[in-house]
């Protein structure tokens, strides 16, 4: 087991020890909670892609759902903002998207607040 594989089931744990529920049902909600509709059809796109082992590009995800980037940065990466994370390719410049489990606010990386 690498280490990053490693950091992910602590931080699994450490949601399911103090939310006091299955993973899986700390995920749905947190699926329930997106909105609009289009948020979560986005996030599901997101989260296929991950499933597979593929980058989610910003410009992509935008393409997918049918919606200018610019709409896209405007109206859909704020209310995935506590759910996704989104760094810059140093070689591309492009926006990549990424699947991220957040802590509770007092766990959370100040950066990512």
């Amino acid at each position: 087991m690498d280490a990053d594989h490693a950091d992910r089931q602590l931080l699994v744990a450490l949601h399911e020890l103090t939310q006091g529920k299955p993973f899986e049902e700390i995920i749905y909600d947190e699926y329930r909670k997106i909105r609009p509709a289009t948020a979560q059809q986005i996030y599901l796109d997101i989260a296929t892609m991950h499933q597979f082992g593929a980058n989610a590009r910003a410009g992509a995800i935008s393409r997918i759902a049918g919606i200018g980037f610019e709409d896209f940065q405007q109206e859909f990466l704020g209310p995935l903002i506590d759910t996704i994370h989104i760094k810059t390719d140093p070689y591309t410049r492009d926006y990549l998207t990424l699947l991220s489990v957040r802590g509770p606010p007092a766990l959370a990386v100040p950066e990512q607040r």
